[in-house]
């Protein structure tokens, strides 16, 4: 019985290894949802300006290579809501309304996904 939690934390480590778990000490402040008006974290806007290597609250680093989407990432700081958004990146997108706000949207939540976005 003394082995159980022993082979517990192992078997823990090899699932956070594997990346199949994520063990924290804290709650990072993450979006739940895209929300009326996304903010994504300083540090991501201010790196999506300079390079492509952008950090998450995950604590890892994605690629974002297209200039469009980072050029949203660096637009979504809480103040401008979906329609603004859209609006602003249309020349860039060359689509019709729907389109990029199909988009914009889709853009947003991949943000989401990846711990780039904070919540209000």
């Amino acid at each position: 019985k003394e082995e159980v939690p022993a082979v517990l934390a192992q078997g823990l480590l090899k699932l956070a290894a594997n990346k199949l778990v994520d063990l924290r000490t804290y709650q990072a402040p993450l979006a739940e949802s895209v929300g009326e008006r996304p903010m994504a974290t300083s540090l991501a806007r201010l790196q999506a300006e300079e390079t492509t290597l952008i950090t998450t609250l995950l604590h890892t680093q994605i690629e974002i290579s297209d200039a469009q989407t980072r050029r949203l990432l660096q637009l979504i700081d809480g103040t401008p809501d979906l329609r603004a958004l859209v609006s602003a990146m249309m020349p860039d997108l060359g689509m019709s309304a729907d389109g990029a706000e199909k988009s914009v949207i889709g853009a947003l939540e991949a943000f989401r996904s990846m711990g780039l976005l904070v919540s209000p």
